[in-house]
């Protein structure tokens, strides 16, 4: 009787133990099973997770797009007023890589503010031909002139002897930092301006077109065109070119920052700020386009062009003033 039990119990034991066994495999095999599906339940997630913050990244950028162009609006209007004059105003902020412009894709007569982009062609050009900066360059008295048109302006070429040799680097140094345009006339001529408009092209700036020297004053030919947003998307590539390890472009803006005009952008700026501009001013219009460096974030790009909505002459220190404060209350 006692060993029937012994042996009953032994049986119904053994039947637990191997039913255990068998419940714990098929949990076992229904956990591998699960196991790819848990796997891609979380990469989902994760890309989930990627596209809220690419959302929330794009809808910070656009909200920031937008406060900017506010601003920039709010300080034409206040500056601009009833002078009778327009603002063009591009700029970019490569911290956060924003850009926003007013009135920035209207053509205009760019002046001097196209010498940085002449050099940028040029030194692109000499680094593909293994053209020597160090090649002297013998000025001719035709060099003062286009066609019959005396070259007058800004510079101090005007004013050498036919004669005298200089580098291509002092060519560009005189260009850059006391926007000679005799220089730039050299320059042109030597890269050519199929090879200025086709770098303007490969780099984005749409309307911009160089067809004329300086004082080149040809009826066959369209004027000199740009924009405000062509000039700051310039200016933020020669920026970005630079950073990648670029010292051609680099050399650009090391010039720009020996630019001896500081009155426009830079006048109420910090003067613990490095700046690199370049001005332009022709009797209907006063240009100032910059790089300012900061020290503890990327740079900002910034491009003010003040023009007579009549085509009558422009009052300079008025138009000085207005960029100025414009530049000053946009970076406060």
């Amino acid at each position: 009787m006692v060993r029937g039990k012994i042996k009953l119990f032994l049986t119904i034991f053994i039947m637990v133990i191997v039913y255990a066994l068998i419940i714990s495999g098929i949990r076992v095999a229904s956990t591998r099973e699960k196991s790819p599906l848990s796997g891609m339940a979380v990469k989902e997630q994760q890309d989930l997770v990627v596209e809220k913050k690419r959302e929330m990244e794009e809808r910070e950028k656009a909200e920031n797009e937008k406060y900017i162009r506010q601003k920039i609006s709010m300080l034409a209007d206040k500056y601009i007023g009833n002078t009778g004059y327009e603002v063009y105003i591009g700029v970019y902020n490569l911290d956060k890589r924003i850009y926003a412009g007013y009135n920035d894709d209207i053509p205009f007569y760019p002046a001097s503010l196209t010498k940085p982009l002449y050099m940028a062609a040029f030194l692109k050009k000499a680094e593909k031909e293994g053209f020597s900066l160090d090649q002297k360059y013998i000025l001719k008295e035709e060099d003062k002139y286009v066609g019959r048109e005396k070259v007058e302006g800004t510079g101090i070429l005007q004013g050498e002897s036919p004669g005298e040799t200089y580098t291509y680097n002092e060519l560009l140094y005189f260009m850059m930092c006391y926007s000679d345009n005799v220089a730039a006339n050299i320059i042109l001529e030597r890269t050519g301006f199929n090879e200025v408009n086709r770098y303007c092209f490969e780099n984005g700036l749409k309307l911009t077109h160089i067809y004329r020297k300086y004082y080149e004053m040809s009826d066959d030919k369209p004027s000199n065109q740009t924009t405000a947003r062509d000039l700051t998307i310039f200016l933020a590539g020669l920026v970005e070119d630079a950073d990648k390890g670029d010292e051609v472009l680099l050399s650009i803006l090391k010039l720009m920052q020996k630019n001896t005009d500081k009155n426009r952008i830079p006048r109420y700026l910090s003067p613990e700020l490095t700046i690199a501009n370049k001005t332009g001013t022709v009797p209907r219009l006063v240009g100032d386009m910059a790089v300012i460096y900061f020290p503890d974030r990327a740079p900002f790009v910034l491009t003010i062009i003040v023009c007579s909505k009549d085509k009558k002459e422009i009052n300079l220190a008025q138009a000085e003033e207005i960029i100025a404060c414009i530049a000053r209350d946009l970076l406060k």
